[in-house]
């Protein structure tokens, strides 16, 4: 059986994901400000809110990765089109720059996060919190 307590952890892990601040989680979920700040600052929950919204993160990025190519073969049309007036030339051949920039730092980020994700692989990670199911 879930108890009371675990339900009203869920209920702040899921508010506070959907971008409530603690003044309105504890407002909804019929608490005190100071418990759900005292839920909020639990290692596990706040371990949990981190994987959820890290999910969240995934899924847009899914999103603008399948959109991307398409909005760059725009960009790289206007740059190119000379019937274009030329700050919407310059304008286009920037924002091709910046794709180009954020995707090389992003490549990196992710190659170096892995490395560091494989040194720590073999130190115990804190589980993150989630309710008993009845």
């Amino acid at each position: 059986m879930t108890s009371t307590a675990d339900r009203h952890r869920a209920q702040v892990v899921e508010l506070t994901v959907l971008g409530h601040d603690a003044v309105t989680i504890a407002e909804r979920v019929k608490l005190s400000i100071r418990q759900v700040r005292r839920y909020l600052a639990e290692p596990a929950i706040r371990a949990r809110i981190r994987e959820l919204e890290d999910e969240r993160l995934r899924a847009v990025a899914r999103k603008a990765a399948a959109l991307g190519g398409s909005a760059v073969v725009v960009l790289a049309t206007i740059a190119n089109d000379k019937g274009q007036p030329a700050a919407a030339r310059v304008s286009a051949a920037g924002g091709l720059l910046d794709v180009m920039v954020k995707i090389g730092e992003m490549a990196d980020l992710i190659e170096r996060i892995a490395a560091l994700e494989e040194r720590l692989g073999g130190q115990k990670e804190e589980k993150p919190w989630t309710p008993r199911r009845a």
